[in-house]
């Protein structure tokens, strides 16, 4: 059981067809419910593999064991701690352009993308904890993604400032039925959230990454226009089994699959 389309073309790299069968749950709790039903009617052969999201930040535990956790807070966190994004970058970045983005900031381009999405990952962890009534999806899969570029310079991959994120995003998330906090209210929350520093890995969210990654190659390290699903599927093929093999969500697997099968 996975969440997502993403997630099936993933696992799909890593698993025996004939052995597994591969279901798509459309979302977190959505998975857990369908694995609860499961265990009701005495169905033990199945694994479900979710995301982290804010869990280990929050110290939550998932109390069925038949169900895994992201090493970080989403697959896509541990796929741009891999090598894979070295190949990405490689067939897309202009080389002399990247040498200076990473000698003008001082740091490599990896954690540049940890820097830039943080505060919207701290942003995201306040609205679910202190339910700001913010939205970051579209109402509906064919509406309008967030535009990064509202609070990041698109050519200087610049942050532009926390109250240009809440601004964007209080904006993108009206008309959505939901009571949104006011301003002031939400970058007092945003502020008492970065108070926790904590590990990125857990914060920050995969396909934010994928989006800034896409930002950067258009003006900052590059010339070329690849959207972020393109960008997020190369990224998935380019991640290899001994990468994988790394992670404890494949040793929790594997000593899982070692006990039942």
């Amino acid at each position: 059981l996975v969440e997502g389309k993403s997630d099936r073309v993933f696992f799909g790299k890593f698993v025996i067809p004939e052995h597994f069968q591969i279901s798509i749950c459309d979302g977190n709790s959505n998975l857990q419910e369908i694995a609860s039903i499961l265990r009701e009617r005495s169905f033990t052969k199945y694994l479900g593999v979710i995301d982290s999201d804010f869990d280990r930040l929050e110290d939550r535990k998932i109390a069925d064991n038949q169900i895994f956790q992201t090493d970080f807070h989403d697959i896509e966190i541990s796929i741009f701690e891999s090598k894979a994004l070295a190949d990405v970058l490689n067939r897309y970045q202009i080389e002399e352009k990247f040498g200076k983005f990473e000698k003008d900031s001082g740091i490599n381009f990896l954690e540049s993308l940890y820097c830039l999405s943080e505060p919207l990952g701290y942003l995201r962890w306040a609205n679910q904890g202190d339910k700001l009534g913010l939205a970051f999806k579209p109402k509906n899969p064919e509406g309008s993604p967030l535009k990064y570029e509202k609070f990041i310079d698109k050519r200087t991959l610049g942050y532009k400032s926390d109250e240009a994120l809440v601004d964007y995003i209080s904006q993108y998330s009206k008309n959505r039925n939901t009571n949104i906090k006011s301003r002031d209210e939400i970058l007092a929350s945003l502020l008492n959230k970065q108070k926790n520093k904590v590990d990125r890995k857990q914060l920050c969210n995969g396909h934010d990454m994928c989006y800034i990654l896409s930002l950067a190659l258009k003006h900052a390290i590059g010339s070329c226009n690849v959207s972020s699903k393109i960008l997020q599927d190369n990224l998935v093929f380019a991640y290899d089994s001994e990468a994988f093999k790394m992670t404890d969500l494949y040793k929790n697997i594997k000593k899982w699959e070692k006990s039942n099968t």
